[in-house]
């Protein structure tokens, strides 16, 4: 009898080494691919960052964007990407305005900044006879010497003025 309390026991431990090795194992796993799946860009932007367009005037006639930005956020914004679209209806854009992707350019919380994009300050601003319908603006801050792109997107539709 006391042969089978023997057999019994030791199954249990069995078990209990089998379960533990196997969460060890999926610990391991899971951590691992938590670390290959963040990019070095990937961080979080903070929730309190936010750039709003307050003004935007497009004159097509003149082929120039006139634009007003604000950081209505808690933090300093490190610069920001304007990107406009010559297409009916977009609502994302396609042809990034501030080359290299982003302009560098510190904005302090409360603070504003006023911009122009023409054909001869800025060659990828399309010429006519392609109108701009959309803009949007994105900005990014600097955390842990990795430029973040935030999220929240400002944009609205383009009317052409005279």
């Amino acid at each position: 009898m006391f042969i089978k309390d023997k057999r019994a026991v030791s199954e249990i431990v069995a078990y209990v080494i089998l379960i533990t090795i196997a969460l060890g194992l999926a610990t391991l796993v899971y951590t691992w691919l938590q670390f290959q799946a963040k990019l070095p860009g990937d961080q979080e932007c903070p929730d309190d960052v936010a750039l709003i367009i307050k003004s935007a005037v497009y004159t097509c006639g003149a082929n120039q964007l006139d634009l007003t930005l604000q950081n209505k956020g808690l933090f300093n914004i490190t610069g920001y990407r304007v990107r406009v679209s010559t297409q009916a209806n977009a609502d994302i854009g396609d042809i990034d305005l501030t080359g290299e992707g982003f302009a560098i350019e510190s904005i302090g919380p409360g603070k504003e900044v006023s911009l122009r994009f023409d054909s001869a300050s800025s060659p990828k601003l399309p010429s006519n006879p392609p109108v701009l319908t959309y803009l949007e603006v994105q900005p990014y801050v600097i955390k842990n010497q990795m430029k973040t792109f935030c999220g929240r997107v400002s944009s609205q539709a383009l009317k052409c003025s005279a």
